[in-house]
C-alpha cells in the first residue's frame, strides 16, 4: 500500500540531499568566480555570485525547513483543521466508499501469508477477489480463516435477515454458498482454509492481513449503496481493534466459534 508514494524518511533524505547539493553548487560557484579570473569581468562576476547566493540561500532554507519548521507547520495545520493526534496514531492509509474497486486488494494479498475474514457472506467481494484468493493460497504455508454467521443460530440469522431485507432461508443459502466457495478453493503445499461459524452478528466486514487491516461498514438502509471503508496499517489503534475482535471471535474460549471444516493443501 505504500509503494505509490515515498515514505516520510525517504522524502526527508531526498530533500536534505538536494539542499546539500544546492549549497555545494553555491560554494563551488563562489570559488569559481574568485579563482579563475572571472572577477576581472564585472558582469560575469556579478552574475555568478548572484546565482551562487541563490543556491546557498535556497539550500540553507531547505535544510532549516526540513529540520525545524516543517514539523511545526504540519502540527499547526493539524491543529487548525481540528484533526487530532488520535487520527494520526490510527495508522489510517485510505478512506473510501468504493471498497471493491478503490482498495488495492492485489497489493494486500501479495504481501501476506495469512488472512482472517469476518463478514455476513461477502458475495460481491469473494467473487471479485477470486483470482487474488487463488494466488494467495498457492503460496506455501498460507492460511485463510473465514468466519461466517452460524446458520443454526436462529437469533443471529433473524437479526441479519431483517437488516438485509432477506428471509432467513435466503440468508442461510447465501451463507452456504459462501462456505462452499471458500472450501472449494485449492490450497497450495502446507496451506489451509478454515471456515468457522459464530453466533456473533457482524456489524462490519473485517479483513486482517499480516500488516494491514480493512473494515467495511454495512448499509442499514434499504437497497445497496456506497459504504465507508477504512484501510490501515499494523501498529495503530484500528489494527489493535481488529486484533481484539478476531481474538474474541476465534481465540476466546468463552465465546467459541464452531469450526465447520478445514481444507488443507498437500504437503
Amino acid at each position: 500500500m505504500e509503494s505509490q508514494k515515498p515514505t516520510g524518511t525517504l522524502s526527508f533524505l531526498r530533500s536534505v540531499i538536494g539542499a546539500c547539493v544546492l549549497c555545494a553548487c553555491g560554494v563551488a560557484l563562489y570559488y569559481l568566480s574568485e579563482t579563475i579570473g572571472i572577477s576581472t569581468n564585472t558582469v560575469w562576476h556579478s552574475v555568478i555570485q548572484q546565482v551562487a547566493s541563490v543556491f546557498l540561500a535556497t539550500g540553507i532554507l531547505s535544510i532549516a525547513w526540513e529540520f525545524f519548521a516543517k514539523r511545526d507547520f504540519a502540527d499547526e495545520i493539524l491543529e487548525k483543521a481540528g484533526i487530532s493526534r488520535e487520527l494520526e496514531s490510527s495508522k489510517l492509509v485510505q478512506l473510501t466508499d468504493e471498497y471493491l474497486v478503490a482498495v488495492n486488494w492485489n497489493e494486500l494479498f501479495s504481501a501476506t501469508r495469512s488472512l482472517d475474514i469476518f463478514f455476513a457472506y461477502g458475495a460481491s467481494w469473494r467473487i471479485s477477489r477470486r483470482a487474488e484468493l487463488e494466488s494467495f493460497l498457492a503460496k506455501d504455508g498460507s492460511r485463510l480463516r473465514v468466519i461466517l454467521p452460524d446458520p443454526i443460530a436462529k437469533k443471529t440469522i433473524k437479526e441479519l435477515a431483517g437488516r438485509f431485507g432477506y428471509t432467513p432461508v435466503k440468508l442461510k443459502r447465501y451463507i452456504k454458498e459462501s462456505t462452499e466457495f471458500f472450501l472449494g478453493l485449492t490450497p497450495g503445499r502446507g496451506s489451509q482454509v478454515e471456515v468457522h461459524y459464530t453466533k456473533i452478528t457482524p456489524l462490519a466486514s473485517m479483513y486482517r492481513f499480516a500488516d494491514f487491516g480493512v473494515m467495511t461498514f454495512y448499509n442499514h438502509g434499504k437497497g445497496r449503496g456506497s459504504v465507508p471503508t477504512f484501510v490501515f496499517k499494523r501498529g495503530g489503534l484500528l489494527f489493535s481493534y481488529l486484533d481484539k475482535n478476531f481474538h474474541s471471535l476465534v481465540d476466546d474460549s468463552a465465546r467459541p466459534t464452531r469450526l465447520f471444516k478445514t481444507h488443507e493443501g498437500k504437503r
